[in-house]
């Protein structure tokens, strides 16, 4: 069952604040991030690791993006909004 549309609109208020995060970090710092996040959504062993100081921010986007109680429209919708697609 999807979870309700008022907590599923603070969640995708909550994707766009992180994607701000993310946007704002150095070019140092984001690729380290990002490529946490879509290696462990993707469940590839194989990624970046981000710097201590961005690991919290990126284990906090992941379990934003995985909720399992998400449709399938709310999980593609909240993909877009932190990817600002």
């Amino acid at each position: 069952m999807p979870i309700d549309d008022v907590r599923f609109q603070s969640l995708l208020v909550r994707a766009a604040r992180f994607r701000e995060a993310v946007n704002a970090l150095d070019g140092v710092s984001y690729p380290g991030v990002m490529g946490t996040i879509n290696g462990r959504l993707r469940d590839r062993w194989h990624f970046p690791a981000p710097p201590a100081e961005q690991a919290e921010l990126a284990s906090q986007i992941i379990e934003l993006l995985s909720n399992p109680r998400l449709s399938s429209r709310q999980a593609d919708s909240l993909q877009r909004a932190f990817r600002g697609t």
